[in-house]
């Protein structure tokens, strides 16, 4: 019985693409439209064709073949919150009296800046791309 064995060769990345680590694991990367779309590898799986909005994104990921995001990390010492799972490029203010992050993910999987005052609230969350108060449970006091 003779065995036979699929190679996927993607195409060649078009010049004009974003930077990021996804292009060691995929090819045929364009940008149209404000779109990226690549064909990606994934472990243990043939690879697929994902695609991401560039918008408000400097730099993207292969996570397990699909096009993400790669948010920059997050300064030490800043609020506690679940905001920090989904922005990055968190920091405090130079004078320490706000929160700025300059990628929090929006519902339609997009970027944008946002900051908030320390001042309002002791923990964090991350509203549609927004920095907004974590409401804290009774049974959390």
């Amino acid at each position: 019985m003779r065995r036979f064995s699929l190679v996927v060769i993607a195409a060649p990345n078009a010049p004009d693409i974003p930077a990021g680590t996804y292009t060691k694991s995929c090819g045929g990367c364009a940008v149209e439209d404000g779109v990226l779309t690549c064909t990606c590898d994934a472990p243990g799986k043939s690879p697929m064709i994902t695609s991401v909005a560039v918008a408000g994104c400097p730099s993207f990921a292969n996570s397990n073949g699909q096009l993400a995001c790669d948010k920059p990390g997050n300064d030490d010492g800043i609020p506690p919150g679940p905001y920090s799972n989904s922005c990055g490029g968190c920091r405090l203010s130079d004078d320490a009296v706000r929160l700025e992050c300059s990628h929090c993910m929006t519902n339609d999987m997009q970027y944008m800046a946002s900051s908030i005052d320390l001042t309002l609230c002791p923990s964090f969350t991350n509203d549609n791309g927004q920095l907004k108060c974590e409401e804290i449970q009774k049974s959390e006091l």
